[in-house]
């Protein structure tokens, strides 16, 4: 998966974004709840890749260091370092990945650059 721009030449790494959205869908999944969605949004020279769930959301407690390395919500059985993965990635890139907290669930974005 990658996306390109007008000349043709890719402006994200498609093994990057492969490698965020992976992560983001595998957290969704693992401890989410249905329905996840996925969703992909232009907004102004911003693309914004959306990774949305059911669940129970990130505990507030988490949330502050939720993108830093080792950051677990307990006995998740995670090792903490795939959003501070994805973020790094991201932000090499000139995006970044944010958390919005839903009244149901949570919402993970990607975002990048287009131009």
């Amino acid at each position: 998966c990658a996306f390109y721009g007008v000349s043709g030449q890719p402006f994200v790494d498609p093994i990057v974004l492969d490698r965020v959205l992976s992560n983001l869908l595998i957290n969704a999944v693992r401890y989410g709840e249905p329905p996840i969605v996925v969703g992909v949004e232009r907004r102004g020279q911003q693309l914004r890749l959306a990774v949305e769930d059911g669940g129970e959301g990130v505990p507030e407690e988490l949330r502050p260091r939720l993108f830093e390395r080792f950051a677990t919500g307990g006995g998740s059985g995670g090792s903490g370092l795939g959003l501070a993965i994805a973020r790094a990635y991201a932000r090499a890139h000139g995006g970044d990945v944010i958390y919005e907290p839903r009244s149901r669930g949570g919402r993970f974005e990607l975002i990048v650059p287009t131009g």
